[in-house]
């Protein structure tokens, strides 16, 4: 059942990982710039096996993203405080 799981996770997300890709392709190759880490939060951290997945077909670490006690209280502020961590 794990496995089926994995499978539609798989089928579901394929082209945003493709989208991912190309992003980190174009920080590598214009910008001289290399990821290392990705965090995740809001529902898609809550995904089974979400963690892992990304980290191998991405082939990076990706930790969950643990919001600050201030900021608990605004969640949509996630985005823009990735965006300028980046």
């Amino acid at each position: 059942q794990d496995q089926e799981i994995l499978s539609i996770l798989k089928n579901s997300v394929s082209s945003l990982i493709n989208e991912i890709k190309l992003s980190f392709e174009y920080l590598r190759r214009d910008l001289e710039k290399e990821i290392k880490t990705i965090f995740i939060s809001g529902g898609v951290s809550h995904l089974y096996g979400i963690k892992e997945f990304l980290s191998q077909d991405l082939g990076i670490e990706v930790e969950t993203w643990k919001m600050n006690e201030n900021l608990r209280d605004f969640p949509e502020l996630a985005v823009a405080l990735g965006l300028v961590l980046a």
